[in-house]
């Protein structure tokens, strides 16, 4: 389908991630897109929200 995305795993001191977050830019910074899974692997059930820093993962 064309679209790009970017996978976030965070994690402490090679612990189990605690937390991922799925990046989606699409083609217009302002529609920037990011799914935080908090408790990953047990699931991957989250909350879409909208970036606060667009322009910086679009340019970067």
């Amino acid at each position: 389908m064309g679209t790009r995305q970017t996978d976030v795993t965070w994690t402490a001191l090679d612990v189990r991630p605690s937390r991922t977050d799925r990046v989606l830019p699409g083609n217009n910074p302002v529609a920037v897109r990011i799914h935080t899974a908090p408790e990953v692997p047990r699931t991957y059930r989250g909350l879409w929200h909208r970036a606060a820093e667009r322009r910086e993962l679009v340019d970067g």
